[in-house]
């Protein structure tokens, strides 16, 4: 996706069977302390909810364990 392109919204996916959703390091952790960014992942955890009971499969796929981790 280019730089002046914006992400598909939610209505553009509340027709899709299956949701995958990558999270970096940057999303899930602060880089600098360690400490897990707690209400961007509550918000996350609600969404994928809300997914689940419309009945669309969700993956997460993450490369932030070792971020978090590292605390």
């Amino acid at each position: 996706m280019e730089s002046n392109e914006r992400a598909p919204g939610r209505e553009a996916l509340s027709g899709a069977r299956r949701v995958v959703v990558k999270i970096g390091s940057t999303l899930l952790a602060d880089q600098e302390n360690g400490t897990v960014h707690r209400q961007w992942l509550e918000a996350l955890a609600r969404d994928v909810h809300a997914c689940r009971r419309a009945g669309q499969e969700v993956i997460l796929v993450s490369s932030g364990a070792i971020a978090i981790g590292r605390r």
